[in-house]
């Protein structure tokens, strides 16, 4: 919840949240009861997740930072990307635990954010841009290795 911009949240009020959501009881948020709980959560601040703008005929995601800095992108793009990623490395030892990527959500931000599967792209575009051993590849590799 800290990192989507609650910061102010406490672990009380977290549990409120989920315990409200699980509507089947199971003790586990599904993904739709996650999804209701978002939307409820945007609806008390909206500029949290960003919003989704019609922007010439395309749906586009628009976040605003705290400091007025706007991003976007285009939801079809996130996807187009992912799966070009999950066709392309699907068998490539390095990629194990980043590939499949879903297409449907952010989750290619996240499988991209230490570099590798951005240098491996490239390799499989020109084998001979980047050296495969100069790639640093491990689990937890700190910034300056990324």
């Amino acid at each position: 919840m800290i990192d989507i911009g609650f910061r102010k949240i406490t672990d009380d009020k977290v549990k409120e949240m989920l315990d409200a959501q699980d509507q089947n009881n199971d003790g586990v948020i599904d993904w739709e009861e996650f999804c209701n709980m978002m939307v409820g959560l945007k609806g008390t601040n909206e500029t949290s997740f960003g919003t989704i703008v019609e922007l010439k005929g395309e749906a586009i995601n628009k976040l605003t930072n705290i400091h007025g800095g706007q991003h976007f992108y285009a939801l079809e793009e996130v996807a187009t990307f992912a799966k070009i990623f999950n066709h392309v490395l699907k068998d490539d030892p390095d990629c194990e635990g980043r590939i499949p990527i879903n297409p449907d959500n952010t989750d290619l931000f996240y499988a991209v954010d230490n570099g590798v599967l951005l240098c491996k792209m490239l390799i499989a575009i020109d084998p001979n841009c980047i050296l495969d051993k100069a790639i640093n590849k491990g689990q937890e590799i700190n910034v300056y290795h990324v």
